[in-house]
């Protein structure tokens, strides 16, 4: 059975890395805008959930996030409560994703901003935002 498990999970790994390649480490680092938005909608959701996307859609378009090689982290966005001035990001390998944090003044860590999956999938840029349905294509500027 455990041998069953491991073999299927292999192979799912295998066959998702042909089409998409997860990174990892300082892969991110560098200033990425924002130039597509994919929002994954559920049909079970409102019928207002689709004009609420394509306004999350255009909000984000274009939108700026900066990983700089010392760890900081800033992200430039139209909506103002979403954005992040002084911030760290850091790779988790446990989890392969970014884990961004906001840094107060004295440099203390006041909690998970948001955590970041990256991927390069047919040339292209994607960073997947943990626990949403938000995908944004990104471009090194």
């Amino acid at each position: 059975m455990k041998k069953s498990i491991a073999l299927t999970l292999f192979s799912l790994m295998f066959a998702f890395g042909l089409h998409a390649q997860l990174l990892s480490g300082t892969d991110i680092m560098g200033t990425w805008k924002i130039v597509d938005v994919q929002i994954q909608l559920d049909e079970t959701m409102p019928p207002d959930a689709q004009q609420k996307a394509e306004m999350l859609k255009a909000g984000f378009l274009n939108n700026k996030l900066v990983f700089g090689e010392d760890n900081k982290f800033s992200f430039d966005t139209k909506f103002l409560e979403m954005g992040l001035e002084k911030g760290k990001w850091k790779y988790d390998p446990n989890t392969k994703g970014y884990d961004i944090r906001e840094i107060s003044d004295v440099e203390a860590s006041k909690g998970s901003f948001m955590l970041i999956y990256a991927k390069k999938e047919n040339g292209k840029m994607f960073l997947l935002l943990h626990e949403t349905p938000i995908v944004w294509e990104v471009e090194k500027m």
